[in-house]
């Protein structure tokens, strides 16, 4: 099976895959005339491209990590809020 291309943008409030609509289910996978399993075999490919979004600014995300709260070490907060 193969799917065409997309073209899909993430971001922190779309929680989506890309793929609308589209899923398989195990039941599916597992049959042998759709030829996702060859001899208990499966390869998966998946190009990926990163591009810049225009629409974002650039940052620096060390001035954006700060806490009230006082810590001998980010161990001991991450402990803390466990």
């Amino acid at each position: 099976m193969n799917l065409t291309e997309s073209n899909h943008k993430f971001s922190a409030k779309d929680n989506s895959r890309g793929f609308s609509g589209y899923s398989l289910r195990l039941s599916g996978f597992k049959d042998p005339k759709k030829g996702f399993l060859v001899k208990d075999n499966c390869i998966v490919g998946a190009e990926i491209f990163v591009s810049k979004s225009m629409l974002e600014k650039q940052v620096n995300q060390t001035v954006n990590l700060t806490s009230k709260r006082k810590c001998k070490s980010q161990v001991q907060c991450l402990k803390d809020e466990a």
